[in-house]
């Protein structure tokens, strides 16, 4: 019999899945890029800042599908051409 954390994993998987987190290289928002790629999503991160977060770069050193591009949101034209 499964695990209740298999079935779970099951029931809010979301591989081959792609998330959009605008804000990703900061604290809170590296923390749900980190939960989604858990679940198996494929990442694309929308920042203004170049930087990389640590854990960020941690979960792309494990594996894990994540793409950052930097990006200012306030700007349309500048969101639709990173979602191209």
């Amino acid at each position: 019999m499964p695990k209740k954390s298999e079935d779970i994993n099951r029931l809010f998987s979301l591989k081959n899945d792609i998330a959009i987190v605008t804000g990703g290289q900061g604290v809170l928002g590296s923390q749900y890029v980190k939960t989604l790629a858990e679940a198996g999503a494929k990442v694309a991160i929308f920042d203004i800042s170049k930087k990389i977060n640590p854990l960020v770069k941690k979960l792309i050193r494990n594996g894990h599908k994540i793409a950052s591009y930097t990006v200012d949101i306030t700007n349309r034209k500048a969101v639709e051409k990173a979602v191209r």
